[in-house]
This record gives C-alpha cells, structure tokens and sequence, in this order.
C-alpha cells in the first residue's frame, strides 16, 4: 500500500502526509509499526517528519530513550527547533522511576482482537476439524432446485452457499439502496448509533419486492426457516444492503441482540424473539480484503460475488453462542457489497424447536 501496489494494481505511493493521516487512526503500537515501515522504504524523500512523529509515539508510549535516540540523531540535519523538547525527553530517559514501561493492564478481549487480526492477514491455524469439512450439492423439498453447499465450520456450523443470487437480483437491491444509504449503526442498549467500530453505509430495502419474496423463499428452502418479513409477525428482518468502501470495516461483534439470561429480560421487544441466525449475500468480489471472520472458531471466508454465508446466532438451547462473534476485516482495494438477512425466533417454533440439553448442536 505504502509503495503503491496492492496485488497486481498499481498506483502512486503514499506520500509522507498521507501516512501522518492514516496513522491518526491508529493505536500507538500501531503507529510505531505504520512510521517505521515506511522510513524502511527506498526511496523516501521526507523522512525527516515521519521521523519526528515516530519519536513522538515513542515518548508517549513511554519508550523515552528511543524517542531521545531518533531525534538527536534528527536535530543533526533538520532545521526544526527541536531544544526544548529533547531536553524534556532527556529528563524523562534519564529518570529511573518514570522510565520504567508501565505494565498494560490485562485485556479480556486482547485473544479475540488478535485473533481477528491474525485472520484478516491471512494468518490461519491448521483446523484439526478439516478432515469433516466438505462441499455437496444440497437438495431441497423442490426436486429439481439443488445448491452448492461448502461446509466451512463442522462445530458450530458455517456454511458458503454458491450461484445462489444473479447479477440482475445483485444489481436490484444495489439500485434500490443506493440514494438511502448512510452511515451504519451498531446496536447499543437497544439503541442504533454511529461508532467507529462499523465503518460501512447501508439501508433496509423498505420495499417488499418480488425479487425480496423470491430470495425469501429461497433461504426458507435451503435453511428451513421462515425469513419472509410480515406484517403481522416479525419472523425475520428486512434486507439491509451494506457497502464498504476502502478501509471499510465492521470489528468483532455478535449479530444477536439479547446476552442475558432470557429469564431476565423484561424487554416488551423480545415478543419478536432474537436473531436466532444470520444469512449473508456476497454481491461483488473484493479485490484485496473484506473477509468475513470468526475469531474464536479461527475461520475466515474471502467474498465470492453470487454466493451467501449462513450460521446460527443461538445454540439450539436458546442461549446465545460466543462461537458466532465475527469481523468484517477491512477493505484494501476496491468495495465490498453484502446483503444481510437476520431470521427471528419468532416463527421457528416448529421448524428449529429448541433442545434443552445445553452443549447440543443445531447439526
């Protein structure tokens, strides 16, 4: 990216502001490694600013003495003032009591958010459950209409759906988003709200369309649950287009919307039920990044135009499953389109009844 090529494509390389401003997004650890990646670079005619600033994310990160190494060395060749705040850096080097790196508190969410991390990279673990993954031609009640299923988690149960949407359905829901589309929410106490963990646009297709019944019944088909939006029961959400532009993101979160214990709630909304499970659309390929990942259960799924990734959200017991917590890593190149469908409990009484025994499995 910094160099300008990304995969195959190339374009002009960042200059030396366009990584200050990327790096004003990022943690300090981040912006150490972002700084010092680039001064790695041939070829990098500023580097007396990326410099300075990787000295500043030293100091704060407390790490004194390399901050007052690099910008000695600086004060060398640059024109900039820099007397002063050596001098406070120095006092603070040279300070045994306060130069000692604090230790960082413990961070329960620290596994996951490497994990997600380490995913999006491409970094994978060797599964010991690949051996039970495979891919078959599932059929349906109707005799004729049979999909390509992928299994890509055996325990709990993932699955890719491929040719399962055309290019002119792809292009409908597109159209009828497109001047609707804002900034995506997350779900906070009941309540939509913009954050910075979700970084996307997107809009429900308000319009019960042809096209929406027909995709409807097409997951009906091949997941067994009613996701047909209604007026008078709410067995499923309506569609919501999402569209993720570079940098594009959605960091690691549950798509269910009730953790407590359900004896608890006392919320009128849960009438409706909570979202027992999650069918996604892949509307375009993604030239680099946009993966779908699962942290705690090491899966990552690439986007494939025309196909859908469905899981549950709920253990058969009621229960929310942790194991479904998932990340839409970021856009690196191109856009990145989905349609999502988020199915009630509502409704599935009959077709997905519950299992009292807590560690049973929907499969």
């Amino acid at each position: 990216m910094m160099s300008g090529t990304i995969l195959n494509t190339t374009a002009s390389p960042l200059t030396s502001s366009d990584v200050i401003n990327i790096a004003n997004y990022l943690e300090l650890e981040g912006q150490i490694n972002w700084y010092q990646t680039f001064l790695d670079l041939p070829d990098v005619t500023d580097k007396e600013s990326i410099s300075y600033k990787l000295a500043m994310a030293y100091y704060k990160a407390g790490m004194s003495r390399k901050a007052l190494d690099i910008l000695t060395e600086l004060q060398k060749t640059s024109t900039r003032s820099m007397g002063t705040i050596i001098l406070t850096i120095r006092q603070k080097a040279e300070s045994p009591e306060k130069n000692k790196p604090q230790e960082k508190p413990m961070d329960p969410g620290g596994y996951v958010d490497n994990a997600y991390r380490q995913l999006c990279r491409g970094h994978m673990q060797k599964s010991r459950y690949a051996h039970v993954l495979f891919c078959y031609n599932k059929a349906t009640r109707i005799p004729y209409y049979t999909v390509k299923e992928e299994v890509m988690s055996h325990v709990p149960r993932v699955s890719r759906f491929y040719d399962i949407i055309s290019d002119e359905d792809i292009s409908h829901l597109q159209n009828t988003v497109k001047q609707n589309l804002t900034r995506g929410r997350v779900i906070s106490d009941g309540v939509g709200l913009s954050d910075d963990s979700r970084t996307g646009e997107s809009a429900y297709v308000k319009i019960a369309t042809n096209i929406c019944l027909k995709l409807e019944k097409r997951i009906e088909l091949l997941t067994g649950l009613d996701a047909t939006v209604r007026k008078d029961i709410k067995t499923s959400e309506k569609f919501q287009v999402v569209n993720y532009g570079i940098g594009g993101h959605y960091d690691c979160h549950l798509d269910s919307l009730y953790r407590r214990n359900r004896a608890d709630i006392t919320d009128g909304n849960y009438t409706i039920g909570d979202r027992i499970a999650t069918w996604m659309f892949y509307l375009n390929d993604v030239k680099a990044g946009g993966a779908t990942v699962f942290p705690k259960i090491n899966l990552r799924i690439l986007p494939v135009k025309g196909s859908a990734v469905f899981w549950y959200n709920l253990l058969p017991s009621g229960e929310v499953d942790d194991r479904s917590e998932h990340a839409a890593c970021p856009v690196i190149l191109g856009t990145k389109w989905v349609t999502t469908k988020w199915i009630r409990e509502t409704g599935q009484e009959l077709r997905k009844p519950c299992k009292t025994h807590p560690m049973a499995e929907h499969f």
